[in-house]
């Protein structure tokens, strides 16, 4: 297992390495490494690693930012077009908004799968038919 942690370890501090574009030796497998050194290579991970997270963050802000303003012209945009309902509701005549209301259900209300009263068979979906 201990083997296996300092392998995990060499590959993580080659694809930092090359990320930083330094050249650090990896500690050996047999253990006979120097402490500081292995303190040098845990320091440039976590400033590697603080690097990606203030860039992440960054992207991150950026992002809530341009949403947020796509949120506020939405809601203006609503409100503007609830204000144009309104009028257009007051301005109508009663006749008028059931016309409206008749056409919004037609629209609205599902199509029937088969003609009605067309007189011509239809024919069988697949599957639906007496099986063999």
């Amino acid at each position: 297992m201990e083997v296996g942690v300092c392998r995990l370890r060499h590959f993580s501090i080659s694809c930092l390495s090359a990320l930083l574009g330094t050249d650090t030796s990896a500690p050996s497998l047999d253990g006979s490494s120097s402490g500081a050194s292995i303190v040098a290579i845990d320091n440039k991970i976590e400033q590697a690693m603080d690097l990606v997270k203030s860039h992440l963050m960054y992207a991150v802000r950026e992002e809530v930012e341009v949403l947020k303003e796509q949120i506020k012209e939405l809601v203006e945009k609503n409100s503007q077009l609830e204000q144009e309902n309104s009028l257009l509701k007051t301005l109508a005549s009663p006749e008028q908004l059931a016309q409206f209301q008749a056409q919004l259900q037609t629209s609205s209300s599902p199509t029937p799968s088969q003609p009605q009263g067309t007189g011509q068979p239809q024919p069988p979906l697949p599957g639906s038919g007496p099986s063999a």
